[in-house]
């Protein structure tokens, strides 16, 4: 009941909350930011190397990978 006759102290108190509350989010968002930039970057590494292993796939995405030869040493054909 107190609280409501002084409105500073409402205003002081979600003052102090929002701030923890950043401190904490800041450190968590970080976080979050952290693990999932790690996370795109090894999925599309992986993407892209299971593309280039299985049989040259980028050539589907890029005609000058149709050059490479495959991982049996045969040269990729031309048209599939």
């Amino acid at each position: 009941m107190a609280l409501l006759f002084a409105p500073w102290a409402l205003f002081v108190l979600a003052l102090i909350i929002l701030v923890v509350y950043w401190e904490w989010m800041s450190y968590a968002l970080a976080a979050l930011f952290v693990f999932y930039g790690g996370a795109v970057v090894l999925l599309g590494l992986g993407l892209f190397l299971y593309l280039f292993l299985r049989r040259n796939k980028l050539a589907a995405f890029w005609p000058g990978w149709r050059g490479v030869v495959d991982r049996g040493g045969r040269p990729d054909p031309r048209e599939r």
